[in-house]
């Protein structure tokens, strides 16, 4: 059990709410010192004369800071360090859920941008291999995590953007979900979709489940850092007694590989028995082995009669000269590239319309644009592509193509990675932003929502593919101690496949996909529709929600 007394905290979000009950929770433990962090500056103040009254002078303080302003961010942590001369608990708690057109990226800047840059400079003064003492850092999560809902799908993907990070630096890192509480995040003016009908009924489906009281969210957070193990996942809801469901988070995203060649009869019936008896029996069986043929005038064939791709990417050079071979091969006007940085909205809807207005309208956007650096210097680059980017290019697709907006409909494809559906420590924030990816795209493709504006979207999950992606010169880890050459190496442990099997597994998620489905394109294999087991793991930590 890890005691709280004498513990400097550094705080997020917490003038009001389940952090200000958190803040109330710490001192009662007898915490030395806690540092509060928020916007609400008269609030803020009120919390801090009060709490000092009651505890102490110099118990609280509060800072009025901007966890989107990186430099006011930092900085105030930096004195928080500076006055104290240690920080033992960073609490990632500030939020908002908010989907609508106006304030979703500042959504995803607050519950993921921000939250990865205090726990990355919380790692840096804390971890005990770099001269710190060690400590702790709490994310806080939701029960959105846990579950999936068409009305808030990038609500839904920034709780599923968390993960673990611990090696060597004696650094907990934890995870807290809370269920609906009640706070102002839930109160109609706070909250919002991009949807027009959901934002009407928003209020109804939140107050759908009774709101459990802020100091039972609160004494989560206590339960979790007086007993969690780093990487541990913990549930407060409906005040119930908190709970570690990391057993659960693991079986979610459990799999277990047995190799097989199924000619033979030994090692196929082998592998049946061993999972029987592993899990009591079988429900799903899919007999998915073949061989397939990757010849260029098979797949490219399919690509290349009565289609027009509109190609956008930030490389000009190879952009043009990838036009010009696609012209030659299929005729003028089935290609046409468009420089465009995707973090642009400016560009890229503009690539939007003008493909729209020449083609008469729009029937595929596959959403593929991506880095995998978890650098210091770059992951805010990553976060913007991986998540913000395709978000906002899937939610422009939509307005052009819904059917109950005078569209004719059509289909999204959104290009995640095997990275959403494991969890490895060297890329945390890579593996959340494909986390990320994969919640939203199965929120906002939910059957329910697909009848109402007629357009799919399906993702697609790839394994380790032979692309500039995976070059040594464009990896990056948060581990300084890590260069690309190391990541790279990690990664060419795993099976590499083909780009062509990667491509193949996009049209073959486009021919067969339902919305909301999801696809993994891995080992150059073909594609498997595993909607199913991504459903089950749902199943599993829904059984807290």
């Amino acid at each position: 059990m890890y005691d709280l007394k004498n513990k400097v905290v550094f705080i997020t979000g917490a003038a009001n709410g389940v952090g200000a009950g958190v803040v109330r929770m710490l001192l009662e433990e007898g915490v030395k010192h806690v540092a509060v962090l928020d916007i609400a500056e008269e609030t803020g103040l009120a919390l801090q004369e009060e709490l000092n009254a009651k505890y102490g002078a110099g118990k609280l303080k509060f800072y009025h800071c901007d966890v989107t302003n990186e430099e006011q961010f930092l900085g105030t942590m930096a004195a928080v360090k500076e006055d104290q001369e240690y920080i033992d608990l960073v609490i990632n708690n500030a939020g908002i859920m908010n989907d609508s057109l106006q304030t979703f990226k500042k959504e995803i800047l607050i519950n993921v941008l921000a939250l990865v840059t205090g726990s990355i400079r919380a790692l840096e003064l804390m971890r005990k291999d770099e001269g710190g003492r060690g400590g702790t850092i709490i994310n806080i999560a939701s029960t959105a995590a846990l579950c999936q809902m068409p009305g808030l799908p990038v609500y839904w993907a920034t709780k599923s953007a968390l993960d673990e990070y611990y090696n060597r630096t004696d650094v907990r890192v934890l995870t807290v979900c809370f269920g609906p509480t009640d706070t102002a995040l839930l109160s109609p003016q706070k909250l919002g979709s991009f949807d027009t009908f959901t934002d009407a009924n928003l209020g109804e489906w939140m107050t759908s489940t009774p709101a459990q009281k802020m100091e039972s969210a609160a004494k989560g957070v206590i339960d979790a850092y007086k007993f969690g193990k780093s990487g541990s996942t913990w549930l407060a809801t409906r005040d119930e007694e908190p709970k570690d469901i990391t057993a659960d988070i693991k079986k979610a995203y459990e799999a277990k590989f047995y190799r097989v060649d199924v000619t033979n009869d030994e090692q196929l019936f082998a592998a049946f028995y061993a999972t029987a008896g592993e899990q009591e029996g079988l429900d799903l069986v899919v007999n998915n082995a073949g061989i397939m043929n990757d010849a260029p005038h098979i797949y490219k064939k399919e690509i290349g009669i009565n289609v027009h791709v509109a190609i956008l990417d930030i490389d000009e050079a190879a952009g043009i000269a990838y036009q010009k071979e696609l012209t030659s091969k299929y005729g003028t006007g089935k290609a046409q590239f468009y420089r465009v940085d995707v973090t642009n909205d400016e560009q890229l809807f503009a690539a939007f319309y003008a493909t729209a207005e020449s083609q008469g309208g729009l029937d595929l956007v596959i959403n593929n644009a991506g880095i995998m650096n978890d650098a210091p210097h770059i992951y805010k680059k990553e976060i913007a592509i991986n998540v913000t980017a395709l978000i906002t290019s899937t939610l422009k697709a939509l307005e052009l193509m819904r059917k109950d907006d005078g569209g004719k409909g059509g289909t999204v494809i959104n290009i995640a990675s095997i990275a959403g559906l494991c969890q490895m420590s060297i890329m945390p924030i890579y593996w959340a932003t494909k986390s990320a990816v994969i919640q939203f795209s199965n929120c906002i493709g939910k059957e329910d929502y697909y009848e109402k504006t007629g357009v799919r979207v399906v993702t697609v999950c790839y394994g380790a593919t032979a692309t500039a992606l995976i070059a040594s010169e464009n990896l990056g880890s948060l581990d300084t101690n890590l260069d690309g050459e190391n990541v790279a190496s990690i990664i060419k442990d795993h099976d590499i496949q083909r780009a062509e099997s990667a491509a193949k597994g996009v049209i073959d998620a486009y021919k067969m996909g339902a919305s909301g489905s999801t696809w993994v394109a891995s080992r150059d294999q073909p594609a498997v529709d595993i909607t199913d087991n991504v459903n089950r793991a749902y199943d599993i930590l829904g059984e807290h929600n």
